[in-house]
């Protein structure tokens, strides 16, 4: 575009400018150019089963992870965490456990009304300059930039916003309020409208009934308000795809735990719901020093048989409410969870004893990137064991009583075939920036993808 200028003295004109028209769909975009990176092998998603992993929205800080190194032809679902819930004092507490994350929301909701949804990072999302988006006139950057382009590499990838999370579940605890809960409804539709790259929406409240990051949260009504929730979400979505004919997907990320579990009516709530993912991980962690254990396990170990903190308790439970296999997508961790100072154990299972403290993390104390973890493991730094009985690795060392428990190439492999054997949904996996392609691979390897 060229602007031209004219008085009595005649015109003068600009230099030419390029002008870029877009969409959020991302039609204006080339296809992503993404990197497999380090041990990622391409995989054809043949199986039929659901393969996601969560994004989440500050990995291209210290982790330096954008969406370009997400190797996407291993994925069937890509979940975007987290998208908040606007809200001050008294509805967004948690999040004031992390410094400044509070004060961001905040200016992130000016001018908007409580329980409706925003941007936490807009930096983050939509401006920091990324690889393939870094022209100063190009209208989107940051994650959202990468995509909408990624979308252009593999279409039929779902992209969904996760909503809450850990330290943003508060807001949905005030949903016995139908008015709030209207308004967030609502506030989905138009998120889903000015960004058209997504393909839905996860909704993942921690918990229904309290036991999260809030003690001061939960109420016995909060089972039949996610019934509500999903009902009036799916309600939406179905009205949305009659304006724009996109078809668009609901899940929800829930606990494993069966105490959790039985707040809600998941044989209900499944109608209005396309995939379940079971939070099958954080089972044991550093918040306890005396209750030491695997942190994601399939099955109780034999020093436990009667644990019933495991994956395949978890599902067992939500098949007896009458969900239907096909919708439970079981979860892996790419990452590790530990303590340091076990003493007082039994025999040679560090897991009998008590801790001292949690671990140190790679990015925050008590949990180790898995990536970290393999490579301590190469540079003989651990000492490697693996549970046959719960089919759970772990990693211990003996002279400072550092126990880590996590998930491994082989235990991933042993959670897909549990899936195919149970005919169950699929797999997903918290965080994807953790991996080094080892366990991703091994998702697509237990639930039969070929590959490419």
């Amino acid at each position: 575009m060229k602007i031209e200028l004219c008085n009595s003295d005649g015109c003068s004109y600009s230099e030419p400018t390029e002008i870029v028209i877009a969409d959020t769909d991302g039609s204006h975009l080339p296809p992503l150019e993404y990197s497999m990176g380090e041990k990622n092998k391409p995989f054809k998603q043949t199986s039929g089963k659901v393969v996601g992993a969560y994004f989440v929205e500050w990995g291209v800080y210290p982790r330096k992870f954008p969406v370009d190194r997400v190797p996407i032809p291993n994925l069937t679902h890509l979940l975007y965490g987290f998208i908040p819930i606007c809200g001050g004092d008294g509805i967004n507490d948690s999040l004031k456990e992390i410094e400044g994350s509070f004060q961001a929301l905040q200016r992130s909701c000016s001018g908007r009304e409580d329980f409706k949804v925003s941007i936490h990072d807009p930096w983050a999302a939509l401006q920091k300059p990324q690889r393939g988006l870094s022209s100063w006139n190009e209208p989107y950057k940051g994650n959202f930039g990468q995509l909408m382009s990624l979308k252009q590499a593999k279409p039929d990838l779902k992209i969904l916003p996760s909503i809450g999370g850990w330290t943003l579940a508060d807001p949905f605890f005030f949903f016995t309020d139908k008015s709030k809960r209207q308004r967030f409804v609502e506030s989905v539709k138009d998120f889903l409208l000015t960004w058209k790259f997504f393909d839905g929406v996860d909704i993942d409240w921690e918990f229904p009934g309290g036991k999260g990051a809030n003690p001061d949260l939960g109420s016995p009504e909060d089972g039949a308000v996610y019934v509500s929730l999903m009902e009036e979400l799916r309600e939406m979505l179905d009205d949305l795809s009659a304006t724009t004919g996109k078809t668009y997907e609901l899940t929800s990320a829930i606990s494993a735990g069966w105490d959790k579990i039985q707040v809600v009516d998941y044989a209900k709530a499944q109608q209005y719901m396309d995939h379940i993912f079971v939070m099958s991980y954080d089972f044991k962690g550093a918040w306890s020093n005396d209750t030491l254990g695997h942190q994601t396990p399939l099955y109780a170990p034999a020093w436990n048989p009667k644990e019933t903190y495991t994956t395949d308790f978890g599902v067992k439970y939500l098949l007896a409410q009458g969900v239907s296999p096909k919708k439970i997508v079981v979860g892996v961790a790419m990452y590790g969870r530990g303590w340091t100072g076990v003493n007082g154990y039994e025999g040679n299972n560090p897991f009998t004893g008590n801790a001292t403290g949690p671990v140190k993390g790679t990015w925050q104390d008590g949990v180790i990137d898995y990536r970290e973890i393999a490579n301590e493991i190469a540079q003989g730094k651990w000492e490697f064991h693996y549970d046959n009985v719960a089919q759970a690795p772990y990693v211990f060392r003996p002279s400072t009583g550092d126990l880590v428990t996590y998930d491994n190439a082989r235990s991933v492999i042993e959670k897909g075939k549990y899936v195919r054997n149970n005919k169950l949904g699929g797999l997903f996996a918290w965080e994807i920036d953790a991996d080094n392609g080892d366990l991703l691979n091994a998702m697509n390897m237990g639930l039969g993808n070929s590959p490419a």
